[in-house]
């Protein structure tokens, strides 16, 4: 793995500066994530608009990684007001990718890596439908 999580304190995570020298450069991220393409990219733009404010956020951890450190880490890029918005987009996107094998919702699978493992589906995953009329 070539980008570890960065150990950030909890003053970090208040007040996080700095985090640019803990991002990908732009230049060495795929161009899907440069422009926003790579569906990772879209749960940063979830997370940065409050898409699912109020949910319980859940990851799977690729082998290696520890995921508090890796969730405060992509939570530091977020908060930061220090990098553009589209370099925070595509590194935490990016970074997502590099660390985590599925970004879940309420226990539902809303991202997950092209490489990832099969594993259980969480409850939220089947939609259940009322047979009947609809209204």
């Amino acid at each position: 793995m070539k980008y570890e999580p960065h150990i950030f304190s909890d003053i970090d995570m208040a007040f996080p500066a700095h985090v640019v020298e803990h991002m990908p450069k732009m230049d060495e991220m795929p161009e899907a994530f440069r422009k926003g393409e790579h569906p990772a990219c879209s749960v940063a733009n979830g997370i940065f608009f409050g898409r699912w404010a109020g949910k319980k956020p859940g990851m799977v951890a690729r082998d290696g990684v520890n995921p508090s450190d890796a969730w405060r880490h992509l939570h530091c890029i977020m908060s930061s007001f220090e990098p553009a918005h589209e370099h925070k987009e595509a590194a935490w996107g990016f970074l997502l990718n590099e660390w985590f094998y599925a970004f879940l919702i309420d226990d539902k699978v809303v991202w997950k890596a092209d490489d990832a493992p099969k594993f259980k589906k969480g409850k939220g995953d089947k939609k259940k439908r009322k047979k009947g009329k609809r209204k």
